[in-house]
């Protein structure tokens, strides 16, 4: 096993959470068999230049949750319980939709086949959030999390090791530690994105807003922040509709439409008008899907890379990325503006 691991001595993880974290994925590689010996605490700690405190606590922890065995007067020993997965990740989103399976599935693809994933729902509902996250305390290798809350969540992300932990998509109000993110800045990127779609939407007589409030779904406050300074930095006249109804829709300007069935009843009533979108009528959606893509030739999107959002946590999980990283997002122009 010599020189196969290596200790990121500036790394914010603990050394003996990285040697954890290097087995898990030597055992999910095939590196490690069930059954192989592995060095001896004090073999390890001189091999890789730590103390034995660190490496003894290493073992005893990967002894905890079935990784090692030890066998009186011959060692340490990978486990012979092939059922036993290294990876075993606990996933908590706040609902599922089109996009957070591209989310999910790109994760998943991105993870060895032996990798275990649990994943949980909380449907927008606090102390479901929080009865879940302890249900789960001491359970888990990792904890993928998407905090969609408008509120400082300290009191139970802190509970969570911050070695384990990785927050998707959005970064909680006063969030502290050294756990690893994945997130889009609500703010930035919606301002960037309808500034970039300018020279587009000059062609319409306003752009009006259309957003979901009647059915709980989330909408971060950074968002609305992004919109409202968009709409004081640019002369483009506009409302903003708290949800849709047939009657808002006029000829000759653009919608940004932030609700999937919002779009399906939006696109209905423009063939009824015998409108063409992306000519009569300006279309923006919100978080792209693969149907958005190919949906009327392509809809025009406001989105966070999802795929990219999946692939990073799974490379944060198996070691090969660490920080807090901002996910790739943006304005992709098709034939509806």
């Amino acid at each position: 096993m010599e020189g196969i691991f290596r200790i990121h001595r500036e790394s914010l993880i603990p050394k003996y959470q990285q040697i954890i974290d290097q087995f898990m994925i030597m055992l999910e590689k095939g590196s490690l068999r069930p059954g192989q010996q592995i060095p001896s605490i004090a073999g390890f700690a001189k091999q890789q230049n730590v103390s034995l405190a660190t490496v003894a606590k290493a073992y005893d922890r990967m002894k905890e949750i079935g990784l090692l065995e030890s066998k009186h007067g011959k060692g340490f020993f990978v486990t012979q319980n092939k059922e036993i997965s290294a990876l075993n990740i606990f996933v908590l989103f706040d609902t599922m939709n089109t996009y957070k399976d591209v989310l999910f599935e790109s994760l998943r693809k991105t993870l060895p086949a032996s990798a275990k994933t649990d994943l949980h729902f909380y449907h927008y509902n606090y102390e479901v959030f929080q009865q879940l996250i302890r249900k789960s305390l001491g359970k888990y290798s990792h904890y993928l999390i998407l905090p969609h809350f408008n509120r400082n969540l300290n009191e139970i992300i802190e509970v969570i090791p911050a070695e384990k932990l990785i927050l998707l998509d959005k970064l909680p109000k006063g969030a502290k530690g050294k756990f690893s993110a994945v997130f889009h800045h609500f703010e930035r990127v919606i301002f960037n994105a309808l500034a970039d779609a300018m020279p587009l939407l000059g062609e319409y007589d306003a752009l009006d807003i259309i957003m979901d409030t009647e059915h709980g779904i989330y909408t971060p406050e950074e968002l609305l922040r992004g919109i409202e300074l968009f709409r004081s930095s640019y002369p483009l006249n506009g409302k903003i509709y708290g949800h849709y109804n047939d009657e808002i829709l006029k000829k000759g300007r653009a919608y940004l439409v932030f609700s999937d069935n919002d779009m399906v009843n939006f696109i209905k009533r423009c063939k009824q008008k015998d409108w063409v979108i992306g000519k009569d009528i300006g279309l923006i959606g919100y978080d792209d899907t693969p149907i958005k893509e190919i949906l009327l030739d392509g809809i025009t999107v406001i989105s966070t890379d999802f795929a990219a959002m999946g692939k990073t946590a799974g490379k944060m999980i198996l070691g090969e990325v660490q920080g807090v990283i901002e996910n790739p997002s943006g304005l992709t122009v098709r034939k509806t503006l």
